[in-house]
C-alpha cells in the first residue's frame, strides 16, 4: 500500500499543470520551455477548448512565436501532434500562423482538413501562405499512395493543384509548391507539366522540376538527374542529389559519391550523402565506410551514421562498428542535455 501511494504520488507530481501552462502562455515576455511545448500536443479537450480561447487574445508577436515553435518541433519530432491547434490557426489573421499551422499538418491524417486547404491556397491574401497550403497538399497525395488514406482523396487534391500550375496569373510560389505536390501522381499529363517547367527558362521553376522528378521516383527523369548532378548552381546540384537518391538508379551513385566527397557545398554533400544510403550499393558501401574513418565535419559525420543505418535497416550487411568508434574518439564528456 505505501509503494502504491508513493506512486500515486508521483503520478500526481508529474501531470501537466495546464492552468500554469495557460498562463505562462498568456504572458508576453514569458519564456516557454521544449517540455512545455511537448505537452501542447494531444491535450484534454477541455485545455484545448481553453487555449482556443486565449488565443486571440495574444498580441500577434507573441502567437506568431508560439506558432512558429511548435511547427518547428512538430516537422523534428513525429510523436507530437499539433493537429487540434493547426485546424483552429489556419484562421489567424496573421499570414505567420496561418503558414506555422499549415507546417504542423505536414503529417496529419485529419481529411476534413483537406477542403480548407485546398480553399487556403486559392483564396489566401498572402502568397506564402498559399505556396505553404500547395506544400501541405502534397502529404496528402503521398499517404494516399502508401495506402494509408483512402485513394478517394486524389482527384479533388490533384485538380486543384494542377489547376494552380496552370493558371497563368497563379504566383510563382504557389505553382512551384503545386507542381511539388501533384508529382507523386503518376499521369502523363503530369510529366508534362514537369518537363515544361524544366524548359521554362526560369530557374526557380526548374529547381521545382528537380524536385518533381525526385518525388515521382520514376526512372524515366535519370538522365536530366544526372546531367544536374554538373549544375554550377549549389542549389541545383542540392536538389539534383535529393532527386538521385528517391529515384534510387545505382547508376547515378559514382556521381553522389564523388559530390559526397568532394564537391565545395555542405548541403551537396549532405544531399549526397543521404541519397547514397537510399542507394545502398557497393559504392555507397564503400564511399560511406571510408567517409566515416576519414569525415571531420559533424553535420556530415551525423548524416553518414544515418545513411549506413538506413542502409542496414533494409538488410544490408554492414559494419557499423567504426561509427562507434568515431563517435567514442570525439567524446570529450558527458553531455549538456540543457543546451
Amino acid at each position: 500500500m505505501e509503494f502504491e501511494q508513493e506512486n500515486d504520488e508521483l503520478k500526481d507530481a508529474k501531470a501537466p499543470d495546464y492552468p500554469q501552462i495557460l498562463k505562462d502562455l498568456a504572458e508576453p515576455d514569458k519564456d516557454i520551455s521544449v517540455s512545455t511545448y511537448y505537452l501542447l500536443s494531444d491535450m484534454p479537450s477541455d485545455v484545448l477548448e481553453e487555449l482556443k480561447q486565449l488565443w486571440p487574445t495574444l498580441d500577434s508577436q507573441r502567437r506568431d512565436m508560439l506558432a512558429r515553435n511548435m511547427a518547428d518541433i512538430s516537422e523534428n519530432n513525429f510523436q507530437v501532434d499539433y493537429s487540434p491547434i493547426a485546424s483552429e490557426l489556419l484562421n489567424d489573421e496573421s499570414e505567420n500562423v496561418r503558414l506555422a499551422a499549415l507546417d504542423m499538418l505536414w503529417d496529419s491524417d485529419r481529411i476534413s482538413l483537406i477542403q480548407p486547404i485546398i480553399e487556403i491556397m486559392q483564396n489566401d491574401k498572402a502568397t506564402k501562405v498559399r505556396a505553404g497550403a500547395a506544400a501541405s497538399l502534397g502529404h496528402y497525395l503521398l499517404m494516399a499512395q502508401w495506402g494509408e488514406m483512402s485513394s478517394d482523396i486524389e482527384d479533388p487534391i490533384s485538380e486543384a493543384l494542377i489547376a494552380q500550375i496552370t493558371n497563368p496569373v497563379t504566383p510563382l510560389p504557389v505553382r512551384r509548391a503545386s507542381l511539388e505536390s501533384v508529382s507523386s501522381i503518376s499521369l502523363p499529363e503530369i510529366q508534362t507539366y514537369i518537363r515544361d517547367a524544366y524548359e521554362s527558362g526560369v530557374p526557380e521553376m526548374e529547381i521545382s522540376a528537380i524536385f518533381a522528378m525526385g518525388r515521382s521516383a520514376d526512372s524515366m527523369w535519370v538522365p536530366i538527374v544526372q546531367n544536374e548532378l554538373e549544375s554550377p548552381d549549389n542549389e541545383m546540384r542540392s536538389e539534383a542529389a535529393k532527386a538521385a537518391g528517391i529515384i534510387g538508379d545505382s547508376s547515378l551513385a559514382d556521381q553522389l559519391a564523388e559530390l559526397a566527397q568532394d564537391d565545395d557545398d555542405l548541403e551537396v554533400r549532405l544531399a549526397a550523402v543521404t541519397s547514397l544510403g537510399l542507394i545502398g550499393n557497393a559504392v555507397a558501401t564503400d564511399t560511406l565506410s571510408q567517409m566515416a574513418e576519414e569525415e571531420e565535419d559533424e553535420a556530415l559525420l551525423d548524416a553518414i551514421e544515418d545513411a549506413l543505418e538506413e542502409m542496414a535497416m533494409i538488410g544490408l550487411d554492414l559494419d557499423l562498428s567504426i561509427i562507434d568508434w568515431k563517435e567514442d574518439e570525439d567524446d570529450e564528456g558527458p553531455l549538456d542535455f540543457d543546451d
